[in-house]
């Protein structure tokens, strides 16, 4: 056997995938799944990943979800640490008979759950297709919220994607941004859902394809 699969028998877990093992590496990946009432019921909670025999000295990724079913957070423990992001500004995309959210805002949480300086911003288009993703980003604030529209990112990276008439995506161009250059001067309008108001971005630039 190289691979074996065990699923739920009751439960949340009826039916479900709930442990993988590789039997070439001795690698064994445990799921659980959210049983709480609220928002995620049935998503996946956990995942544990550590050799067998034994199961110890592993790795654990953990997810809660809002009212909406949306994800909130996922936390990242390993032995060097943990790590905790969360998932913000969600918005509406795809067609009216089948859409979809997708989050415009991660953002990388202290220990306490407050959110730190490090945030990527993402923007997609009305089919729920990336266009822009801001991040490598430096604050002029101290504290949060980090990125206002009054105060955005002193610097920032800027990936701009471009797609074709089938959906293809045509080329990527990537750009670094100071504030109060020609470099970053445009407004692009990621709504954030705190606030209603807009807290980044820059229009989109030149285009230069990288594949046809």
């Amino acid at each position: 056997m190289i691979v074996e699969y065990v699923y739920g028998s009751g439960g949340i877990s009826n039916g479900m995938l709930t442990e993988v093992t590789d039997w070439i590496y001795n690698i064994r990946q445990t799921f659980t799944y959210q049983a709480a009432a609220g928002g995620g019921i049935g998503q996946l909670s956990s995942v544990y990943e550590a050799k067998v025999p034994g199961m110890t000295g592993g790795y654990t990724m953990s997810y809660t979800y809002n009212d909406a079913g949306e994800r909130a957070t996922a936390i990242y423990a390993t032995p060097n640490g943990t790590t905790k992001w969360g998932y913000f500004d969600y918005v509406r995309v795809g067609a009216p008979d089948g859409p979809k959210r997708v989050f415009q805002t991660l953002t990388k949480l202290d220990g306490a759950g407050n959110p730190t300086a490090e945030e990527f911003h993402y923007q997609f288009d009305s089919v729920g297709r990336l266009t822009h993703a801001a991040f490598a980003q430096t604050a002029q604030n101290g504290s949060a919220p980090y990125y206002t529209a009054e105060e955005p990112a002193d610097s920032r990276a800027h990936a701009v994607y471009q797609y074709g008439p089938g959906g293809q995506m045509w080329g990527l161009a990537q750009y670094w941004e100071v504030l109060g250059t020609g470099e970053y001067p445009y407004a692009l309008g990621l709504v954030c859902a705190d606030t209603g108001g807009v807290v980044w971005g820059r229009g989109v630039p030149s285009f230069n394809h990288v594949s046809e």
